[in-house]
């Protein structure tokens, strides 16, 4: 007989409209209503909130501490202890100015998605990358938006924005200054001419990874040109575990037999297209039930 569960997912308390944001969690949520469990979505802290198991979902590296704090009060919380994911922790590959290392680099945020979510959650003001062509999402307060050729200012990018330097001793000085930006060696998988990205993505004891090609060294959704499952390698599985993580995704390369991860991810986003998203929310959906 089939227990049907009470789920709470848990959103900062700024997330602007939540469901229109194309996370895969809302699949999830669907699919769990469909079998019969109780899907409640709750802002903020301030809430009272009774379920057997909580998600939280905001989109920022650094959980805020009010919120960690909050968690502790359940006892079934998903993530629980994957409350900081930025690059200077779960990062193998920064480098600083003096390191003995010859090959290219690649300058990135410390923060995920380019820092772009944690800083409208805390009110920072945004000094984009020169780089950027692009406005960001209009979630970004519009008199915050800044633009900035300076490196020590810099504290958001666009994701294709990050920049590739031949070499360390190329950087700008004021990278390694800015507390917001990183340092890593850039170690694309490529392969006549394409660039791959792999993604591991799970909900408890459920899994699936996929290898996803693009002519541009820094894959993203819209520009990738193919896409096939492949197995799981059992070393970002060790990862996944060394954080404490019950649902999310990893992003890696495989480099001479050996799997690199560069991003995780706690609020994976949409797939594409909608019948895929679907298939795939079907698919993990039912790894809630491990975590009991």
């Amino acid at each position: 007989m089939t227990t049907h569960r009470k789920i709470a997912i848990l959103l900062h308390e700024k997330d602007r409209d939540p469901g229109a944001n194309g996370y895969f969690i809302w699949a999830l949520s669907k699919v769990w209503r469909e079998q019969g469990h109780t899907v409640e979505v709750v802002k903020g802290v301030r809430n009272r909130i009774d379920a057997d198991v909580v998600i939280p979902h905001m989109d920022a590296t650094v959980v805020p501490p009010e919120y960690v704090e909050f968690l502790q009060k359940f006892p079934c919380v998903v993530n629980r202890g994957a409350s900081d994911i930025s690059k200077r922790v779960i990062s193998q590959n920064l480098l600083a100015r003096g390191d003995a290392y010859d090959g290219p680099v690649i300058v990135k945020t410390n923060l995920n998605c380019g820092g772009g979510p944690d800083i409208n959650f805390s009110g920072t003001k945004v000094f984009f990358s020169a780089r950027s062509k692009k406005f960001w999402p209009a979630w970004l307060s519009f008199n915050r938006r800044k633009s900035s050729s300076d490196w020590e200012k810099v504290n958001c990018m666009r994701c294709e924005d990050y920049q590739v330097f031949p070499s360390l001793k190329e950087v700008p000085a004021a990278v390694f200054s800015n507390p917001w930006l990183v340092v890593e060696r850039f170690l694309p998988e490529h392969e006549n001419g394409i660039y791959y990205l792999r993604i591991y993505k799970f909900f408890g004891n459920q899994a699936y990874c996929a290898r996803l090609g693009s002519p541009h060294p820094i894959v993203k959704l819209r520009n990738i040109t193919s896409r096939e499952e492949v197995p799981i390698p059992e070393e970002v599985v060790a990862v996944r575990r060394s954080l404490s993580m019950d649902y999310g995704k990893l992003d890696f390369v495989m480099r001479e037999g050996r799997a690199i991860v560069f991003v995780v991810n706690r609020t994976p986003g949409r797939v594409s297209p909608p019948e895929r998203m679907r298939a795939k929310a079907v698919q993990l959906a039912p790894g809630i039930e491990s975590l009991f």
